[in-house]
């Protein structure tokens, strides 16, 4: 297995290892199908949630959707029946889940046989969201580093030929930095900055859409890796869920494929 193989298969064990559990609710707070709509929506213990899971007896039956409801009379008349399509496996890996919240707002969280939970919109923000979308981009840079070695294995310095003179004094000062510190075993790629790698293989690679795409990819880069409401900083979960199929897209154009060294048109 070569070193990209190894990178992949790490990677995507790190970002598998996030699930739907990890971010999902399980203290559910539940209504019942005879009771009024209304008196309902006007639990004071309830106002704070958009989504109610509707119990009968021992099961969860449907969902009563705050907002587009009419609200006269009984909860069973009102909700929204339990379907397939509202359900999500507590298992199930976050990076195949997030790009669904796009469809619908919420699933019902099944755990072993039996409806446990529930992951809304709001739940993009906690903290593991956080940790596998930096994930995300830490795997980007690695695979932007891979196809800068790949392209110059004996020559370290070559690469920032495609820097502009500011960049290529900023690449130096912090390789000049750390050898003041006595760290002599660094290289120019290694002591280099996202922005400086995206830049480089943009140009390496003539991607003019991963030029354009740069500061969008930078900017959320550092939305995660400083303390805030990173999801906000995206514009919202639409936005977030844009910004982490941007990522994926190009870790998939960028990954190197040992029968071609060529260019990707991505």
């Amino acid at each position: 297995m070569n070193h990209n193989d190894i990178l992949g298969v790490t990677m995507a064990g790190l970002e598998a290892g996030f699930k739907v559990s990890h971010i999902a609710a399980f203290d559910l707070e539940v209504c019942a199908p005879d009771v009024s709509v209304n008196s309902v929506l006007s639990d004071q213990g309830l106002l704070d949630f958009d989504h109610i899971p509707v119990k009968e007896g021992s099961r969860i039956v449907g969902m009563l959707e705050r907002g587009s409801l009419n609200h006269a009379g009984t909860v069973r008349h009102r909700m929204r029946r339990l379907d397939g399509e509202m359900l999500v496996s507590a298992e199930q890996p976050l990076p195949k889940f997030l790009p669904t919240l796009a469809e619908s707002p919420y699933r019902l969280v099944v755990q072993g046989a039996n409806i446990e939970g529930i992951v809304t919109l709001s739940d993009v923000a906690k903290l593991p969201v956080r940790l596998l979308a930096f994930t995300s981009v830490a795997h980007l840079e690695a695979v932007l580093t891979e196809v800068i070695r790949r392209k110059y294995p004996h020559d370290d310095e070559a690469w920032l030929m495609f820097l502009d003179k500011e960049q290529r004094n900023e690449v130096a000062g912090r390789l000049k930095g750390r050898k003041k510190q006595n760290i002599h075993l660094l290289s120019s790629i290694e002591v280099a900055g996202f922005r400086h790698k995206l830049t480089a293989v943009g140009k390496l690679q003539q991607l003019t859409k991963l030029e354009k795409d740069r500061e969008s990819i930078v900017t959320f880069r550092n939305s995660l890796a400083h303390d805030g409401d990173f999801v906000k900083e995206c514009k919202g979960v639409e936005g977030l869920l844009e910004r982490l199929s941007l990522v994926q897209h190009w870790i998939d154009a960028l990954k190197y494929d040992e029968s071609d060294m060529g260019t990707t048109n991505a």
